[in-house]
């Protein structure tokens, strides 16, 4: 809005806004946004809620606060959405308003009381997986946010601390028809949301799905944790902002995650978010369980107490040497892949992210890794629907097994980083692979005779031998 409509439109405390169920007082303004403004209001029985008001406009067609009212109504008593307790339109005044339950500070008011302006790596987890619970059953009633950022989150109040709610449903669209079956993608789009956060699609003006929404939440969980913030927060230019994001599935994938533990397994996410096609069904469950395995690596608990629900005393919490380490030296995604683990099997999500690492590297492997990585997500939809299939095609899945194995003890070479290249992990990753695809380890070997413990130590010598062969001795 304009200064102008601004000033015609704001409510100055004390102003009463009468309806049939109540008559509610403005204590303060809370905000605004592209609807209007939020106040606070106090109602004659003495209860307090957050009202929105939207100044009816001549130029505007859409009633972003009437498509706000139509989810809130859809999404009933759900967990993660407020509830409306009124509404009304005063003609005379030329206003809507919808008087909603009163929520708590943002997480980004949250974020801006801690010292570095970001959650601890535990809460940030524990906060996304919340954040994306809300936008699955957004999706499960057919619309698509566009717009997911911390901003349009916040916590609840009193024994709601720990609860996550979703807001602001402005530019939300609904992205399935009569028939829940989803709309033919419109030929071209205009740029909904905000550059920081906004899809690639979002940028390339192609029409956004629930993909979409994944991909903004997936940087929304980034800026939760990340210290300094995602790696295209200064930029202000659209172009700038989308040539950084494809950068950084790229050669500068890692800076994407500095300073991060468990890098693998967060890039498997994104890898995931990216592989999906506008009309596919999210695998939301596979992200929340990634989400828990990342928490078990790290060594917390995604479901313990917040930060902002902790004592202010008991806030600061003296890092293990091990993260006072990753801190001062911070961590790329092959740093973490190559870093041995004492007494740990190393995650299979780990072996996943070996495999997929390196995918950019060839045309011809990338082609067999999707293949394969199709293969995966039909046996494990299968496995979920507690199907017998069979396995398919062992012979490409561990030549692709083998190749991540090449390419990753190359890359230890590179680095330097060779004498830290666990082997008998790395064996143990494979296994834990094949078995989560009940496949039966034995039969691999019978039949393909290629995946061995041996093999693979005969692949880390013929590096050494072809690269430097004084070290061969150290190849154990």
């Amino acid at each position: 809005m304009s200064d102008e409509e601004e000033d015609e439109s704001g409510f100055k405390p004390g102003h009463e806004i009468v309806s049939q169920k109540a008559t509610y007082t403005v204590v303060r303004l809370l905000g605004e946004g592209g609807f209007g403004a939020v106040y606070l209001c106090k109602t004659n029985k003495g209860t307090q809620c957050a009202m929105k008001v939207e100044m009816k406009m001549e130029k505007s067609k859409h009633s972003k606060l009437e498509m706000e009212n139509e989810i809130l109504k859809l999404v009933g008593n759900s967990k993660h959405f407020t509830k409306i307790l009124d509404r009304g339109k005063r003609e005379k005044e030329g206003f809507f308003f919808l008087a909603m339950e009163l929520v708590g500070k943002s997480l980004v008011d949250l974020k801006a009381e801690r010292t570095e302006k970001v959650f601890s790596f535990g809460t940030g987890l524990g906060v996304a997986s919340q954040c994306l619970e809300a936008v699955e059953e957004l999706h499960k009633h057919g619309f698509i946010h566009r717009d997911l950022k911390p901003a349009n989150y916040a916590c609840g109040l009193d024994d709601n601390k720990h609860t996550i709610y979703i807001l602001d449903f402005g530019i939300a669209r609904k992205y399935t028809n009569a028939k829940k079956e989803i709309k033919t993608p419109r030929e071209t789009v205009g740029f909904r949301g905000t550059i920081r956060f906004a899809s690639l699609s979002c940028h390339r003006n192609i029409e956004m799905g629930p993909k979409d929404d994944c991909e903004s939440w997936f940087y929304l969980l980034l800026d939760l944790i990340l210290v300094g913030g995602l790696p295209w927060k200064k930029l202000k230019e659209r172009n700038e902002v989308l040539l950084a994001k494809e950068e950084c599935r790229k050669e500068k994938r890692q800076t994407l995650y500095t300073g991060l533990k468990n890098s693998v397994v967060l890039n498997i996410i994104l890898i995931y978010i990216d592989s999906q096609a506008h009309q596919d069904r999210v695998n939301y469950q596979f992200i929340y369980e990634t989400l828990k395995e990342i928490c078990v690596l790290a060594g917390h608990d995604i479901d313990a107490p917040y930060d902002w629900e902790i004592s202010k005393n008991s806030l600061k919490v003296k890092p293990s040497p091990e993260e006072e380490k990753t801190q001062k030296n911070g961590s790329t995604i092959e740093g973490d892949m190559c870093r041995e683990i004492e007494g740990k099997k190393t995650s299979r999500y780990e072996f996943y992210g070996i495999l997929q690492s390196f995918m950019t590297t060839n045309v011809e492997q990338s082609q067999k890794m999707n293949y394969l990585m199709d293969q995966i997500k039909t046996k494990r939809d299968a496995k979920a629907h507690s199907a017998q299939v069979p396995p398919k095609n062992l012979n490409l899945f561990v030549e692709m097994l083998l190749w991540g194995v090449e390419e990753s003890i190359r890359h230890c070479w590179n680095e330097q980083k060779l004498v830290d290249f666990n082997v008998r992990n790395l064996c143990d990753s494979v296994t834990d692979v094949l078995e989560a695809l009940d496949i039966d380890v034995d039969d691999v070997k019978v039949q393909n005779s290629l995946f061995s413990r041996n093999r693979i130590e005969d692949k880390k010598k013929e590096i050494f031998t072809r690269t430097n062969p004084k070290h061969i001795g150290i190849c154990n």
